[in-house]
């Protein structure tokens, strides 16, 4: 049987593992909360205030300033339009970004931006 929220289940596993490396010191990290369900006043408010969409799903903060945006897909998704226009302002601002499927991507990612 699938499962319900599959990309929920691999943040939370990402979020996790995320918190053991902040633990140690070695980075931050956060999710921006741009997602579900909104009435149209909460949205128009959250809009005023600067939320965007299309914002990745974690936000990576390392040492000498450094950051990084992963977004988290499950299965066989792609990002979004909204998604892909994000990262590429990231990109042209020199923000590493990566889209990423299963844990061990984004255990790689974030070894590998560590490392640089």
């Amino acid at each position: 049987m699938p499962r319900k929220h599959p990309e929920q289940d691999l943040q939370r596993v990402c979020a996790d593992w995320l918190q053991i490396l902040e633990n140690q010191g070695k980075l931050a990290f956060f999710h921006p909360p741009n997602g579900g369900w909104r009435s149209k006043v909460e949205a128009a408010i959250f809009t005023s205030l600067g939320v965007k969409p299309g914002v990745s799903d974690l936000c990576i903060l390392m040492p000498g300033g450094r950051v990084g945006f992963i977004e988290l897909k499950a299965r066989a998704e792609t990002p979004t339009d909204k998604q892909l226009d994000f990262m590429e302002k990231c990109q042209l601002l020199g923000i590493p970004t990566a889209v990423c499927w299963k844990f061990e991507q984004v255990e790689d990612v974030v070894r590998g931006w560590l490392e640089s």
